[in-house]
Parts: C-alpha cells; sequence; structure tokens
C-alpha cells in the first residue's frame, strides 16, 4: 500500500509545483525523488551507525 500512496503524495504536490514555477517539471520532480533517495540512504546509514554504537556499548557491559 505504500508505493501507491507515495507515487498519488507526489503527483498530488501543489505546493511544490508552486515553489519550483520556473524549473520545468521533469527536472523538479526528478531532483526531489533524487533527494528523497539521498535523504533515506543517509538516515539508514545513520541508523545503523546508532544501532552498532549501542550494540556495543551493551556488549562490554557484559
Amino acid at each position: 500500500m505504500l508505493p501507491l500512496n507515495l507515487i498519488a503524495s507526489i503527483g498530488g504536490m501543489s505546493e511544490y509545483t508552486m515553489m519550483t514555477q520556473g524549473i520545468p517539471w521533469p527536472i523538479s520532480y526528478g531532483l526531489f525523488v533524487l533527494g528523497m533517495i539521498v535523504l533515506g540512504f543517509l538516515i539508514t546509514i545513520g541508523i545503523n551507525k546508532y544501532i552498532d554504537r549501542f550494540m556495543t556499548k551493551t556488549v562490554k557491559r557484559k
């Protein structure tokens, strides 16, 4: 269900379209999707580092 909702919400971004009026829509939406992918990748790296740090602290206590 998530991919369908995600596609519908990206397609219905009227406020984002107003902010990027001078840029052609394929470029602005492409950059937006690329930004979401990069942000998701960075969040994944951050969460993995946090989990690794937490797990090493709990192992040292034993």
